[in-house]
């Protein structure tokens, strides 16, 4: 079983077609939502947050670093960008065992 403090560090990003497993900021695993499987080839995997890309009112793009927002795409350091983001999460305990053997946690 893993220890909640363990979590502490652990966050999912939710976008319309996936979610993205983080681990004090870089990408540990992706789960594709339509089929629940973890994708074991995805851009994101080990790549860290840079932050945001929001769109402006006139249509324009918002770029920030830190922690990207609901509503936001989410902006990887090899220049992976993400679709919309529709939720933040923390896993539960039970997901974080669920990764696969390939995820370095």
């Amino acid at each position: 079983m893993v220890k909640t403090d363990y979590l502490s560090g652990h966050k999912i990003y939710v976008t319309e077609n996936s979610e993205y497993h983080l681990c004090e900021e870089t990408c540990i695993a992706v789960r594709d939502l339509e089929t629940h499987k973890w994708l074991q080839k995805h851009v994101a995997l080990g790549q860290k947050i840079v932050g945001g890309i929001a769109r402006s009112i006139k249509g324009g793009l918002v770029p920030h670093l830190g922690d990207p927002n609901v509503g936001e795409q989410v902006c990887f350091s090899e220049n992976v960008l993400t679709s919309c983001l529709q939720d933040i999460r923390k896993p539960s305990p039970t997901t974080v065992d669920s990764y696969p053997a390939f995820v370095f946690h």
